[in-house]
């Protein structure tokens, strides 16, 4: 008689780094200049809007291991008036780009795709080359 298959819980031997308290603060230091420096004066202008969206304000937060970057937007008034439809009111708020803490001075940056997925582009990457990697290339704005 043959066994039968069953499907069993197997978690993963890996284990997420946990970003040291002191690190974490000066990540986010850096990673609030860099919002508040480049991202903020390129994209959020109200009166002017981007396409159908108007961007009302960049910023990040932790999660785990994890820096999100989060764009918060609302549809603009050309949009209602072009569609005929009426999309959703209020502000939205949606993340953009992330960047994984792995080790001291070592980050995975990813941006989210219209696939409602991650991208990994740059693995193992140091500090400098994250902030370099966001400002310089378009894939990680809003």
């Amino acid at each position: 008689m043959a066994d039968k298959k069953r499907w069993v819980y197997s978690p993963s031997n890996y284990s997420k780094p946990k970003v040291p308290d002191d690190e974490k603060k000066m990540l986010t230091q850096q990673f609030e200049r860099l919002i508040e420096e480049e991202l903020k004066p390129r994209y959020v202008n109200p009166e002017s809007p981007r396409g159908w969206t108007v961007i009302e304000d960049i910023f990040g937060k932790w999660y785990r291991n994890f820096f999100h970057f989060y764009r918060v937007y609302q549809f603009s008034e050309d949009m209602r008036q072009s569609t005929g439809e009426m999309p959703p009111r209020g502000p939205i708020e949606d993340r953009f780009t992330r960047i994984e803490y792995l080790e001291r001075d070592k980050f995975n940056v990813a941006y989210f795709r219209h696939t409602n997925q991650w991208w990994t582009v740059n693995r193992g990457i140091s500090l400098q080359q994250v902030l370099e990697e966001i400002t310089k290339n378009e894939i990680f704005h809003p």
